[in-house]
């Protein structure tokens, strides 16, 4: 497995040290933006995600505190291109 792939299933497996599951990350989204079960995916880029708007990101960054115990910085949220992005920002602390 290359490092790149090594890394992506880290990140898929373990988010910012807990044992939380890619599927527990999503819900944990899709519940955020209210959005429809089974529409959010590691690959979706944020910014087409339904629920996706200001209100949403706020909602993201509560869940994000809330869940892992991290303060997201909205310009670093705002950056992420797909959800795969914002779990790796999560996971880096």
């Amino acid at each position: 497995m290359e490092l790149a792939g090594a890394r992506r299933f880290a990140i898929e497996k373990r988010i910012k040290g807990h044992n939380v599951d890619q599927q527990e990350f999503l819900l944990r989204i899709e519940e955020a933006l209210r959005a429809s079960p089974g529409s959010v995916t590691m690959d979706a880029a944020i910014d087409h995600l339904e629920g996706w708007d200001s209100i949403g990101a706020l909602s993201v960054i509560a869940v994000v505190d809330e869940h892992y115990g991290l303060t997201l910085d909205a310009g670093a949220l705002m950056r992420c291109k797909t959800v795969r992005d914002l779990a790796a920002l999560v996971e880096k602390g």
